[in-house]
């Protein structure tokens, strides 16, 4: 990608984060009036316990929205952003939760004890989401989606990363896959090949992946899925072997 391309995607960006904190702005107006009459309505001694069970469901997705906005207020504006130490695998979980309760099931395969990285958990939290719904309408009603994290190595190939240990995290799915052609544009901004794609979610997931010094790349065969890796530097340069 030379300067003038890298140009015109950051300009892209920019103006996606405008709009996005007008659209989260609208969305916390919208919640503030519906959370409040949802627990109210929730305290009826007239509902039966189904009834209940499902208000409930409603509001886990209303807390679930506002935290989604909370995260792309953090992508938006880099004011607010605040950099903590966090592990791949409490990224992964918290996105489990969040998928559901939509009832969409995504299987997790964690390597235990990860070392920690450093940067903005809300923000990877966002790149992993957008990852995420790329798989599930690749996938559609046959889901099966994989979370994978673990330990990676970089080998001679990259001296500039060799004393470098990274972490991974591999989002596979089985869905109808890409092309060749279609894996050299997925990340470029309003590309994509689904009616209900916008063309955004990769475009950010990269973003946010080099603003933590790391890399993504996608594998996929047309007919059988796609995998997409992130590697993200980690705070420790060796492990126990």
């Amino acid at each position: 990608m030379n300067s003038d391309e890298t140009d015109l995607q950051n300009s892209m960006l920019e103006t996606m984060g405008f709009f996005a904190a007008g659209i989260v702005h609208d969305l916390n107006n919208f919640l503030t009036i519906l959370i409040p009459l949802m627990e109210s309505l929730k305290k009826d001694p007239s509902l039966s316990k189904s009834h209940c069970e499902e208000i409930s469901i409603v509001l886990s997705g209303c807390h679930s929205l506002k935290e989604v906005g909370k995260r792309l207020l953090n992508f938006s504006n880099k004011t607010q952003i605040k950099t903590t130490l966090f592990t791949l695998n409490q990224t992964v979980e918290e996105t489990i939760g969040l998928f559901s309760v939509a009832k969409i099931k995504l299987t997790p395969n964690l390597l235990p004890d990860l070392p920690p990285i450093s940067g903005c958990s809300a923000n990877i939290s966002i790149a992993l989401m957008n990852i995420c719904i790329n798989a599930v309408q690749s996938v559609g009603k046959n889901s099966d989606i994989t979370l994978s994290t673990g330990i990676y190595r970089p080998d001679g190939k990259k001296p500039d990363q060799v004393d470098n240990l990274y972490v991974y995290l591999k989002v596979k799915d089985n869905g109808v896959g890409m092309s060749k052609e279609d894996v050299k544009r997925a990340f470029d901004p309003f590309f994509t090949t689904k009616k209900e794609g916008n063309g955004i979610g990769l475009t950010m997931a990269r973003k946010v992946v080099e603003e933590h010094g790391g890399s993504i790349e996608i594998e996929s065969t047309l007919g059988k899925g796609t995998q997409i890796t992130i590697f993200l530097p980690t705070t420790r340069n060796t492990i126990d072997s």
